[in-house]
């Protein structure tokens, strides 16, 4: 397993489906979507503040990269699961790294047009063992899976992959 210094833990968060990443420069560790389905409730954000938490207990996190929309386009949900997220890293001292979509699109996308299709194609030239997940993105029927990418994106933005 990878020293602490370097596992990085990467969030892509929405009120429905929680992609969640565990990554260092050189690999993917762990990846997985979970859904939450409903309504958004505070027990609902304690259920994924609870995800985390056991992949904090699981791996040497050294770091939590999170991707949220931008503050004025977040629901009162988003903005929920966000603090609760913040003080669990604040009161397990990790560091805290906050990401847009401009921010994963202006660090892999600086030439063309910017989509989301482009960010996923970069994001498997660093982390090739996403190729199962990529052809269901790209096919068209997988597109949830996009919040694992995100995930997988903050991690490489932490990381400062080129």
């Amino acid at each position: 397993m990878a020293e602490k210094k370097d596992v990085i833990l990467g969030i892509s968060l929405g009120t429905r489906r929680l992609g969640v990443a565990i990554g260092t420069k050189k690999e993917l560790i762990d990846w997985q979507l979970k859904a939450f389905a409903g309504v958004f409730t505070p027990t609902k954000a304690s259920k994924m503040c609870r995800v985390v938490e056991r992949l904090i207990e699981i791996y040497p996190v050294s770091a939590i990269a999170l991707k949220a929309s931008q503050p004025e386009k977040r629901s009162a949900g988003i903005n929920y699961c966000l603090s609760a997220l913040s003080c669990l890293a604040q009161s397990k001292q990790i560091p805290f790294y906050l990401y847009s979509i401009d921010d994963i699109e202006n660090r892999f996308m600086k030439e063309g047009k910017k989509n989301k299709m482009g960010f996923v194609s970069w994001i498997l030239h660093i982390y090739p063992e996403l190729q199962k997940e990529y052809r269901k993105v790209q096919s068209g029927k997988g597109l949830y899976y996009i919040k694992l990418f995100e995930a997988v994106a903050v991690i490489a933005l932490t990381l400062r992959i080129q």
